[in-house]
């Protein structure tokens, strides 16, 4: 499950716990339309006396800051993290966590709210440093360490916000360390470490898929457009071709779900440069059965640019993406592998006695 930065805004509230003039500040996230998660110590003063109010305020969501009192749903005083409840549902997209292993080295990101940047909030973005395995002596509540880099020394206010690497919510921002003044480091807690809470509430954690790893079964795109169209020109060792789409579509959701406006700019930019060495080939091409030559040409082609005009800042792509998105130019019906590839489709389709329609039948 990815999130773009909208939807984190959107989520991440600003949480006070105390008197007016005796507040504890913090961050919180909506975990679903009614529940936010944060960091337990936000709300002590509430645990040490609950007639003390919890205040939430959701800045990013409207015209209008939309402001709930909560209350914890359960205490557990070993979790360093607690759900907190309130009655009238906020009609906003929450986060949804992941269980995504992370590792030293990562980038991540998070959004909260600072008590420097308590009016507007602040994005703070660099690498993990270190990840604390069960084996490891820890006397801290995080087993995450994050490296920073930011003119902001005082994070005060940013427990309980969300931990994301590469859009996926994998932890929760606890504390800083703090050495004259100045912070020095950052830690957060990976839902490894509290997914009982999330368990009792029965808060959905998502089964993150590596497209390395993950197998495909044989039968998973049979019935895709661009299947059909390999096959329709006698391209029928078609295995590795469905595992370069599947990474390509793992690609283009992320990339689209994340709404970068300046990542999905370079996705267009790349597709169209597949697209564009298909067409140089195809225009000399003349076979309207076979189809391999073409594939095999175009392949070579994104091979021998891949770390050149095929290359991106902006957005990791493997060689499998890029090869992928020949096919998913295919499944739409723009690209084919043999001369008057459309009309090699429909008499593939009704050589087999199925429709001639180019739409892809998957519903």
């Amino acid at each position: 499950m990815w999130h773009n930065q909208r939807d984190v805004m959107s989520s991440v509230c600003r949480l006070t716990c105390g008197l007016d003039d005796d507040l504890d500040k913090g961050t919180a996230f909506l975990i679903s339309s009614n529940s936010v998660l944060t960091a337990t110590h936000n709300i002590k003063r509430h645990l040490q006396n609950n007639s003390v109010d919890i205040t939430l305020e959701f800045l990013n969501i409207g015209k209008e800051r939309e402001v709930r009192k909560a209350l914890p749903i359960s205490i557990n005083v070993e979790s360093s993290v607690v759900i907190l409840e309130f009655d009238s549902p906020i009609n906003q997209s929450y986060l949804r966590f992941s269980d995504f292993e992370v590792d030293s080295g990562d980038d991540f990101e998070t959004f909260g709210y600072p008590t420097v940047k308590w009016s507007a909030g602040q994005w703070v973005q660099n690498k993990i440093s270190r990840v604390m395995g069960d084996a490891v002596f820890n006397p801290f509540d995080w087993n995450i360490d994050l490296s920073h880099q930011t003119q902001i020394a005082d994070f005060s206010g940013l427990s309980g916000a969300p931990l994301l690497v590469d859009g996926k919510l994998v932890g929760v921002l606890l504390t800083e360390a703090m050495e004259k003044g100045k912070a020095i480091s950052l830690g957060a807690i990976g839902i490894s470490n509290f997914v009982n809470v999330l368990n009792e509430k029965e808060i959905e954690i998502y089964e993150y898929v590596d497209p390395y790893l993950y197998e495909l079964d044989e039968d998973q795109y049979k019935d895709f457009v661009f299947v059909e169209k390999l096959e329709a020109a006698l391209i029928v060792q078609h295995e590795l071709c469905q595992t370069e789409f599947f990474h390509a579509e793992i690609l283009s959701n992320a990339v689209k779900s994340k709404a970068v406006k300046s990542e999905m700019k370079e996705l267009v930019r790349l597709r169209n440069d597949v697209r564009s060495f298909w067409h140089s080939k195809y225009l000399g091409y003349q076979d309207e059965n076979s189809g391999a030559a073409l594939l095999s040409s175009v392949y070579d082609q994104i091979e021998k640019y891949a770390e050149t005009t095929l290359s991106s800042k902006v957005i990791p792509t493997s060689l499998y993406a890029k090869k992928g998105m020949l096919h998913q130019w295919a499944d739409d019906c723009k690209i084919g592998w043999v001369k008057s590839y459309e009309r090699n489709l429909v008499q593939f389709r009704l050589a087999k006695g199925g429709t001639s329609n180019g739409s892809n039948n998957t519903d």
